[in-house]
């Protein structure tokens, strides 16, 4: 299994333009047009299937984001390394330019003495379920991912702001 580190270049041949993000490999592709990004949606629909392998995948007027991960192996594997480059090679032969600085994840962070007690609200407020690294992600795979740092003891709590003029 690779070790995913997140917003790292793959240095692997022929993925230069994916990165580890989060856990998942992803690229971005920007199309001429609406035809050109439904056409590669296609390419990787054959892709996934050929492989048995299925990833999430965002199509918008001008663009298409890929998304891949081994999730019963909870990180990246070959399996996903040979997708991503099956992909790219689908999207050179359409002429759809990668564009790896186009991408963005978010996650949330908190800074906590006490994880163990907000760790259930979190994961209750949200629907989020554990993984097995200690995030809480959102099974739709739509929300922003939660993880937890622990505070450093005496460290100084944040000061409220000031009142308002």
């Amino acid at each position: 299994m690779l070790t995913p580190k997140p917003a790292e270049t793959v240095t692997l041949s022929g993925l230069e333009d994916w990165r580890r993000m989060l856990g998942v490999l992803r690229a971005h592709f920007v199309c001429r047009d609406f035809a050109t990004g439904l056409a590669l949606v296609n390419r990787i629909g054959e892709v996934a299937e050929a492989l048995n392998h299925h990833p999430d995948v965002d199509l918008s007027s001008r663009f298409v984001t890929v998304s891949v991960a081994t999730h019963r192996a909870k990180g990246l594997t070959e399996k996903d390394v040979d997708f991503a480059r099956r992909v790219s090679a689908a999207a050179s032969d359409l002429g759809v330019p990668v564009k790896a600085g186009r991408l963005s994840m978010l996650s949330i962070a908190f800074d906590t003495r006490s994880e163990g007690r907000i760790r259930p609200f979190w994961r209750a407020v949200l629907a989020y379920q554990d993984v097995a690294n200690g995030d809480l992600i959102d099974p739709r795979g739509r929300a922003p991912l939660v993880w937890f740092q622990p505070a450093e003891e005496g460290r100084p709590r944040r000061k409220p702001d000031p009142p308002g003029p």
